[in-house]
C-alpha cells in the first residue's frame, strides 16, 4: 500500500512550553512514521470518501493543556492509505 503522510507542524507561541518539556517519541508501525514531541500523542480515524472508494483517514495530534499557549499550538501527523492500484509508481501527472 501506498502511504501519503502528511505532517503539519503548528508552532505558534511554541517557546517556553517547548523548553521545558521532556520530548517524548511516538511511533505509529501502520503509519510506517516516528516523531518526538512534549506529550503524548492521541489519535483519531475517520473515513473519507474518494475517487478509488473510502480511505481510513488517521490523525494523531498533541494539544497542551496550558491554557495561554493551548489556543496557538498543536503538534498534528495525518496519513491515509491509497490501494495499490491507486497511483503508479511512476506517476508524474500528481506533480501538474
Amino acid at each position: 500500500m501506498r502511504h501519503c503522510l502528511f505532517i503539519f507542524l503548528l508552532t505558534v507561541a511554541a517557546g517556553p512550553l517547548a523548553a521545558q518539556q521532556k520530548w517524548k517519541d511516538f511511533q505509529s508501525f501502520e503509519g510506517h512514521f516516528r516523531v518526538s514531541a512534549p506529550g503524548e500523542f492521541r489519535e483519531k480515524t475517520d473515513s473519507i470518501e474518494t475517487p478509488v472508494g473510502k480511505l481510513a483517514y488517521h490523525v494523531f495530534f498533541y494539544q497542551p493543556e496550558v491554557k495561554d499557549s493551548a489556543d496557538n499550538l498543536i503538534y498534528m501527523v495525518s496519513y491515509c492509505d491509497y490501494p495499490p492500484f491507486a497511483l503508479d509508481a511512476d506517476s508524474t501527472e500528481l506533480l501538474n
